[in-house]
């Protein structure tokens, strides 16, 4: 046997197999002699203990993986809070888009997702494609809500905030046509919503915000503050968000008071285009 290790926590160098026995047997001597631990130790010291203990089972369970003829696979777990949250973070992507300036009052809380299918250049990347720019939550009126009216009319009372912020960057690029500012408009947008038991909005959204990393969420940290509602004004000395430094329209983010972003609006939209840019092809599916 070559390429093996001759140290099963060392380096890695060809070894013959009765050396890897020798090292098992050595090992199967020694741990049962281990005596009780001294419930004085420092904590310092017991973790570090556990640490090596926790590195030398993997190091094993790995090399017993390697040794074994037979293929492992992990496996899969549906009743894992992460693999429920990706059902339903795919049962969202199966509900039909909605232009986002039509969407009418209904029930529910839930998570969401924005799309934009207009010819501003920071998004050329995933215009009219199924990659959101934004996906996001609302929570329940009621956290022990069982039925969506319980719940209230969150998602919609979310979506139409969003409805207002762009609609107020539209309005400003229209009124402003020298300043240089590409417009975005309401028209251009849809949207997915999926009502949801109450419990379930947190980890979905964070299923969807691991797979799709969209562009204008706040863990990116590329395009920020779509989802802020705005400083209150001992706050407005607050740095303009990176959503408003490209987008400027929302009254609260544009007085006077409001300290300039560090980035231009020339930086942020480079940044976008990178951070787009590195997407792997296979998210970027068109929309049937």
């Amino acid at each position: 046997m070559t390429d093996t290790p001759s140290n099963l926590f060392g380096e890695r160098e060809p070894v013959a197999h009765a050396q890897i026995l020798r090292i098992l047997d050595e090992l199967e001597r020694e741990l049962p002699d281990v005596p009780t631990l001294d419930s004085g130790l420092k904590k310092r010291t017991l973790k570090q203990l556990l640490e090596r203990s926790r590195s030398m089972s993997e190091r094993l369970a790995n090399f017993a993986r390697m040794v074994d003829p037979a293929t492992h696979h992990d496996v899969y777990d549906p009743s894992h809070p992460e693999a429920a949250a990706d059902l339903v973070a795919r049962k969202l992507t199966e509900q039909n888009r909605h232009l986002l300036s039509t969407l009418r009052p209904f029930w529910g809380s839930g998570v969401y997702a924005l799309y934009y299918n207009g010819a501003h250049p920071a998004y050329e990347r995933i215009s009219r494609r199924e990659v959101p720019i934004y996906v996001g939550k609302a929570d329940p009126e009621k956290s022990k809500a069982t039925d969506s009216r319980e719940q209230g009319q969150k998602l919609i009372a979310r979506l139409r905030e969003h409805v207002k912020s762009i609609q107020a960057a539209e309005r400003y690029a229209d009124a402003n046509p020298d300043s240089g500012t590409f417009p975005i408009r309401v028209s251009e947008f849809e949207c997915r919503y999926l009502v949801l038991a109450s419990a379930y909005a947190g980890a979905v959204e964070a299923a969807l915000i691991r797979y799709y990393q969209p562009v204008w969420n706040k863990e990116m940290k590329v395009c920020i503050g779509l989802g802020k509602h705005g400083d209150a004004a001992e706050t407005r000395s607050n740095s303009r968000s990176d959503w408003d430094t490209l987008h400027p329209g929302r009254n609260w983010a544009t007085r006077t008071e409001n300290v300039p972003n560090r980035r231009s609006p020339e930086q942020i939209q480079s940044d976008i285009i990178k951070h787009l840019a590195e997407y792997p092809d296979f998210v970027l599916v068109p929309p049937t």
